[in-house]
């Protein structure tokens, strides 16, 4: 017959590959994963199923077969007692091994016999590493990915129509254990997997005082407590607090966690918390502290205080030492400091125009890391006076742990304009109206031909407007409109053939 001939053929292939497990069906070993479309579009992976803790049951099929028929009500009974609809421990997957099959034919094999669980077509067996001899075959997979087999002949568990439905139901069952799985469930029973709907609870709270008490991202000012939901079904929380300390100090400090109303009786009301956690600040470096909590009930009032563990927050981010600056151009300053108080992660550094309102730059980006001492700082302003300052950061990621201040302002002022020859290479320059709101009237004139450059730079030493003039002689004159600009100081650099010149710009 087909069927027969097929069997013959992939047992044949199954020895000859050797990608495919030797012996499957002795159910030895583990379960290779699958993954498989069914007729309806849906893809199932064992291995999903089985992290989810339920057991997978693979029937290889065919629809030609006439033992599948046979076995199918069996199978289809088993799959409604533990299947979604069922108890919900088990995925059943059927997969149709014969490759001349349509999706048609599936199909209606599925709805003659009643089979209501998914069916993926043309599946060979030996392209998922699976074994096959008999359609139909049963793998019942747990969820370690050990497995057993169930088949008419050479499985682990030898079966027929009339045994299909036992075998299956022994195979899953011998994973599964029904029992109460809630844990606070008065009947609560650790080793059960499914719950079989048996839980009972008290109805008396049993204020049970906080638990599990501990703490996490200590840094030099701050703490996270930690500690257990101690909400169950019958005991609900109305308000946590934590009061804490240093260690050889008597006055305590107090955070609150929720608003003790009780519980009220009329309207069923209580203003309960599920908090596990509390991010103390404002504490001491290199301080230990020694804390404790307590809990209210809605229901009971309040607990015992428990004590939590005693910490130490670290020392402070030791900022840089010896911060200092030169200016070897005109435009170019060169930061330098040294570890003397300590390692840290990285520096920042800031400067700005020493004048009321200016912003602050950034120098050496978001930060210089550690091992690094020297920073350059281009495109500043020749005969400009800056301040910059510093400050340190001892967790890579930035964020809280940073020394508690930045550095006090070191001042410089850059080198005014190069002078080539100490002449004079324009006339008359004049700038009006200065302030101004919008627009800048500058002139000037050139009594020799030479290249010009005309540039407007903002206190960060951006370029925001610049004119090229070559060879310019004689008068010049030009409107600068700045109103699209943010107000604030500029300067106007022309930068002539002999030296450069400035002029402060100020923008209202």
């Amino acid at each position: 017959s087909i069927m027969k001939h097929l069997l013959i053929v992939l047992s044949f292939f199954i020895f000859t590959n050797t990608s495919a497990q030797y012996g499957m069906l002795n159910g030895t070993g583990y379960a290779p994963n699958v993954t498989v479309v069914d007729l309806n579009g849906v893809t199932h992976d064992v291995y999903e199923y089985l992290d989810s803790g339920y057991v997978v049951v693979l029937e290889l099929v065919s629809a030609s077969c006439a033992t599948c028929a046979a076995y199918a009500a069996g199978t289809e009974n088993s799959y409604n007692l533990y299947g979604p609809g069922g108890n919900n421990a088990a995925r059943f997957i059927g997969l149709e091994t014969n490759s001349n099959t349509t999706n048609t034919m599936v199909s209606n094999f599925a709805s003659t016999y009643g089979i209501t669980f998914p069916i993926a077509n043309n599946i060979v067996p030996a392209n998922i590493n699976y074994q096959l001899y008999y359609t139909p075959s049963y793998y019942v997979i747990y969820p370690d990915t050990s497995y057993t087999t169930i088949c008419p002949l050479y499985c682990v568990t030898t079966s027929t129509s009339s045994s299909i439905e036992n075998d299956l139901n022994n195979a899953i069952s011998s994973w599964v254990i029904s029992g109460c799985t809630d844990s606070t469930a008065i009947n609560y029973f650790a080793s059960a997997t499914v719950d079989d709907g048996s839980c009972t609870y008290s109805t008396t709270c049993s204020a049970s005082p906080i638990t599990n008490l501990g703490v996490t991202d200590i840094i030099h000012n701050r703490a996270t407590f930690t500690f257990d939901d101690m909400n169950t079904s019958t005991c609900r929380v109305d308000q946590l607090r934590i009061k804490y300390r240093e260690v050889g100090t008597t006055a305590w400090s107090q955070k609150n966690m929720g608003s003790p109303t009780g519980y009220d009786p009329v309207t069923g009301i209580c203003n309960s918390t599920s908090r596990t956690d509390k991010l103390v600040l404002g504490l001491s470096a290199n301080t230990t502290y020694e804390w404790q909590m307590r809990v209210w009930y809605c229901s009971t009032g309040a607990t015992a205080w428990v004590n939590g563990p005693n910490f130490t927050t670290l020392a402070d981010c030791p900022n840089v030492g010896n911060l200092a600056v030169t200016t070897p151009t005109s435009t170019k300053a060169t930061f330098t400091w040294d570890d003397s108080n300590g390692a840290y992660s990285f520096v920042r550094l800031q400067a700005r125009v020493d004048t009321t309102g200016s912003s602050f730059f950034n120098i050496g980006g978001v930060g210089v890391p550690y091992g690094t001492y020297t920073k350059d700082k281009n495109g500043l302003v020749p005969g400009t006076s800056y301040r910059a300052k510093s400050r340190t950061w001892c967790d890579p990621n930035g964020g809280a742990y940073k020394a508690p201040s930045w550095t006090t302002f070191i001042y410089f002022t850059m080198p005014g304009s190069v002078r080539l020859d100490g002449g004079v290479s324009i006339d008359n320059l004049d700038v009006y109206p200065n302030p101004s709101r919008d627009i800048f009237n500058v002139s000037f004139t050139s009594e020799d031909a030479q290249d010009l450059e005309v540039r407007v730079i903002n206190v960060v030493g951006e370029v925001v407007y610049t004119e090229n003039l070559e060879q310019f002689t004689g008068e010049y004159n030009k409107e600068i409109d700045l109103v699209t600009y943010t107000k604030g100081v500029y300067f106007l650099e022309i930068t002539t053939e002999n030296g450069v010149v400035n002029k402060k710009l100020i923008l209202q």
